[in-house]
């Protein structure tokens, strides 16, 4: 990593956003770019281009059992080449690849968003092509369950994405313009 990137790391507090599958991460994220002006990095989109496939669920088959191994990978390549603060919006299985979050939690305020059990399900069944890694769970239930701990671990906020998107991500600009990671929004 060349010197002018590495001074991008140390000096820009980038934005990563985790938490489970429905948990309005990219749409959060969007709105968030759109208040601030910060641009946004959708991981699942640069793996889908590291694949060379054309659709997340193309890469999920593809990938079996290594799809989060290919997730940090691919969000470790794209924060060191990060020229600008960014907001990282990363996939829900991102917490199994410990040196990604490592480097999120190093450069990054992580936001946790979620939402209860039913609104996740009821989010997920609406969108039954997203590829999800399992991780050998019979059940999204289990599965979401066994994930809130590692969500936990490395969050340095929890927000509730039960709202209105819009004023979840309004109330998150506020949050981390108060924290000065971000300057004022744009109007």
């Amino acid at each position: 990593m060349g010197k002018s990137k590495k001074r991008v790391l140390k000096n820009k507090r980038h934005v990563v956003v985790i938490g489970p599958p429905g948990g309005r991460k990219t749409g959060i994220s969007q709105i968030i770019s759109k208040l601030t002006g910060i641009p946004v990095v959708i991981i699942d989109d640069e793996i889908v281009k590291a694949c060379k496939k054309k659709t997340l669920e193309e890469v999920t088959k593809l990938l079996k059992g290594n799809f989060s191994k290919k997730e940090g990978k691919v969000a470790i390549q794209v924060l060191k080449n990060s020229t600008c603060q960014t907001i990282f919006d990363t996939g829900g299985s991102i917490i199994y690849s410990p040196k990604a979050m490592k480097l999120f939690k190093k450069y990054g305020f992580i936001i946790y968003l979620t939402a209860s059990m039913r609104t996740l399900l009821k989010r997920i069944a609406k969108r039954l092509d997203r590829g999800i890694d399992m991780r050998g769970y019979s059940s999204l239930k289990k599965l979401l369950n066994s994930r809130k701990p590692k969500y936990k671990k490395w969050k340095d906020w929890t927000v509730s994405t039960e709202g209105n998107k819009a004023e979840v991500a309004k109330k998150i600009v506020k949050r981390l313009t108060k924290e000065h990671i971000v300057s004022k929004p744009k109007h």
